[in-house]
């Protein structure tokens, strides 16, 4: 299930990412009960109705099946989650133990349907892991029990039958740390499954923590304390009950169990360190952290999973919310005038900046006073020195620089002789200074402006090419993208319809459906188009990116070359595209911008966390200067950077397999195989019976968390399948 997020950008002074996650954007359950990071970079997630994967952008769930026992957990309410030396998941449910091997695909379940009287309890079962990766388990039934890999079964261990314990766990020296139910915390060592009391450590205490190679515990005082050899000293007054505390950021983060988060420095001082984010935990209630790299994440009881990343700033972010509005308006596209960059909004009209740098120093351009409406959706600098406006209202508005004068189209003298338009999504311009306007819903216009005697614009003539009609219309009447092709025809993008070429001359259109053979497109879904400087046609589309090479256009039926997700896309819905001065692609998506290497098509995505001004950005919006700065307009304001200066990363994300079949061989329908981005080969063993091997994976690039710059390069499936072996 792919998945979207909450979003809430801290302050600049914080300059941390906040995203939610919960049951609304596909978790089974947003009360989460365990967090825990395995080995291969998978966040877990145990709630109370099910075991939850989370590999960044696509959540897996894992349920309950009574009617296969070897492919499930054995109950949908989940506790804990640990991980052993194996990589073998172990899982804490209300009703017994789960073992989960990853790359078998297969669960075992224990202790579940014992036939013994009484009932069990909410917490019967808690698992533990030492250093040496040995299992060890806990029942009020049976004492302390050691799991026994070659019986695959758990073995009790003598003597402990009488111990009554709240929490146990092993410590970094592999000592074992236990709170017992009488609220006394004790050290023991368990040498050859035999158990030895090193010492009591205090009695009163009502839960014990293992943060930063410390061992830190509540008393019924009110105050946390710290365990050394040496003694036990106290550290801070505590406001309530603790839930859970991790370090992160070189600062403790206390959860309390009522709700919300207090942060202290690595002395036990308050800190006012992230104080957005701390004021976004205020009323909700934390009941377990987990960490990797830079990444925090909070599970929840009732509001999900909570995201927190620092965020770096490799791009300049113009934000609209900044501004006075009391809302933000999407950015919908650009263009300069003179020494001015006019940004077009939804909503809001045009905004100006003499120095984009300056945020706060702007200008409004709105209706009724300038404009027609305040929905602004195109706009195009002219050969003539007239700045075309295209927006949600009837017609074109037309600004002349050289007199400072905006037309609206009650302005244009003759427009009753022109064929009904409005709704302008895109505008090209001939090199002759006739307009080519798209439309929505109106269809393709083709118009041609002069000077009145006055200085007043006048309509001059024009042509609408509607579909419905052959090969005399485009393959839709909602057009968002028009680009040049040669001097005789223009590309024009249609909404769920497909892509249109327009012969000038005839006035005849050839149209590119999907589904239509093998190498069409992707999808009818045409958002935008762009031609790079090799004459490379790129198709934007709502399922993935196209690409079409020049010596394809004349075939009756042209391969249409495509990136998606599957190739290291943040996203499918691709809103627009342009190049830089090295002739690298630039797209952007609903999940950030992304960065098409030429000529080998790697991938490198940036994301909130990076700078931009959100994840989601706008249909059409982008621009390139003269400098060769590209800008990027989004639903919180717009982006503007020079790609030169985006560090590059040899960052290769980590490969998730999901199932792998060779022959009439395949994996288990819930393995998991994770290929690290060391480039370290890892052997998958499948019986391959014949001769003839065909070998099939289902991949996916893993983003867990999202690193700076994550390049994706097609060349992994080469570096997978670098060899088959068949033994004989």
């Amino acid at each position: 299930m792919l998945i979207s997020s909450r979003s809430f950008a801290a302050s600049p002074a914080d300059s941390f990412l906040v995203q939610a996650y919960d049951n609304y954007n596909g978790l089974s359950n947003s009360s989460i009960n365990d967090l825990h990071i395995d080995k291969d970079g998978l966040l877990w997630l145990g709630t109370w109705d099910g075991l939850n994967m989370f590999e960044g952008s696509r959540l897996r769930i894992f349920n309950y099946n009574s009617n296969n026992d070897q492919q499930s957990i054995g109950s949908n309410i989940i506790q804990a989650i640990d991980e052993d030396k194996s990589g073998n998941l172990w899982i804490t449910t209300i009703g017994g133990i789960t073992r989960y091997d990853k790359k078998e695909g297969r669960f075992y379940n224990f202790f579940y349907q014992q036939n013994v009287p009484g009932n069990i309890t909410e917490h019967e079962y808690k698992i533990a892991i030492d250093s040496n990766g040995q299992v060890f388990c806990y029942t009020q039934r049976q004492g302390l029990t050691h799991y026994n890999l070659k019986q695959n079964k758990f073995e009790a261990i003598p003597g402990t039958i009488s111990l009554k314990i709240k929490k146990f766990s092993f410590d970094s020296n592999n000592c074992l740390i236990i709170l017992t139910e009488n609220d006394q915390l004790q050290l023991w060592t368990l040498s050859q499954n035999h158990p030895r009391l090193i010492a009591a450590i205090t009695n009163g205490a009502t839960n014990f923590f293992l943060v930063n190679n410390q061992l830190l515990f509540a008393k019924n005082d009110a105050y946390l304390y710290r365990y050394t050899p040496g003694g036990s000293s106290a550290l801070v007054a505590l406001g309530s009950t603790v839930n859970s505390i991790t370090f992160y950021n070189n600062h403790y983060f206390i959860a309390w169990s009522t709700s919300g988060c207090s942060i202290f420095n690595h002395v036990w001082q308050p800190s006012g360190i992230m104080p957005e984010v701390s004021r976004f935990l205020t009323n909700i209630r934390v009941t377990s952290w987990a960490l990797k790299d830079e990444t925090l994440w909070a599970g929840t009881d009732g509001n999900g999973v909570i995201k927190i990343t620092p965020q770096t700033k490799f791009f300049g972010t113009v934000s609209l919310f900044q501004q006075g509005s009391a809302y933000n308006r999407p950015v919908r596209a650009f263009c300069e005038n003179g020494q001015q960059l006019w940004v077009a909004t939804k909503g809001r009209g045009i905004i100006t900046y003499a120095n984009p740098s300056k945020e706060k120093e702007f200008k409004n351009i709105t209706a009724p006073e300038y404009l027609d409406n305040n929905s602004v959706y195109a706009l195009k600098k002219g050969i003539d020195n007239l700045i075309y406006i295209g927006t949600d209202g009837a017609g074109l508005n037309i600004y002349e620089a050289n007199r400072d004068r905006f037309f609206k189209w009650s302005d244009i003298i003759n427009k009753e002789t022109c064929p009904d338009f409005g709704s302008v999504y895109s505008i090209y311009q001939d090199p002759d200074s006739s307009i080519w306007v798209g439309t929505s819903g109106y269809g393709l216009l083709h118009l041609r402006f002069s000077r009145a005697v006055n200085g007043s614009i006048k309509y001059a003539s024009g042509r609408k090419y509607s579909a419905g009609e052959k090969d005399k219309g485009p393959a839709n009447n909602i057009i968002y993208s028009i680009t040049p092709y040669d001097k005789d025809h223009i590309w024009v993008g249609c909404r769920y319809g497909g892509l249109s070429l327009l012969n000038k001359k005839t006035g005849r259109f050839r149209t590119f459906k999907a589904f239509t053979y093998e190498g069409s497109l992707s999808n009818n879904d045409i958002i935008y188009i762009y031609k790079d400087k090799r004459s490379v046609l790129w198709i934007g589309t709502s399922y993935g990116l196209n690409f079409l090479l020049p010596d394809e256009i004349n075939k009756s039926n042209p391969v249409f070359r495509k990136i998606t997700t599957e190739q290291g896309l943040p996203n499918n819905t691709i809103h627009a595209i342009t190049e830089d001065n090295e002739g690298n692609i630039w797209i952007s998506s609903n999940k950030g911008i992304a960065k098409i290497n030429w000529p080998n098509l790697s991938v490198s995505n940036y994301q909130q966390t990076d700078g931009l001004q959100s994840s989601e950005f706008s249909d059409g919006a982008v621009w390139k200067d003269k400098n060769g700065k590209l800008y990027f307009g989004g639903i919180s304001g717009f982006n503007s950077f020079l790609p030169a200066r985006i560090s590059k990363s040899n960052y290769l994300g980590n490969m998730l397999i999901s199932y792998v079949t060779a022959g009439n061989q395949g994996s288990g329908q819930n393995s998991l195989f994770v290929f690290p981005n060391n480039k370290t080969a890892i052997p998958l063993s499948i019986q391959l019976p014949g001769t003839k091997i065909i070998l099939a994976l289902k991949h996916r690039p893993l983003i867990l968390p999202m690193p700076k710059n994550l390049k994706y390069l097609t060349s992994w499936k080469a570096m997978i399948i670098h060899g088959i072996h068949r033994k004989p």
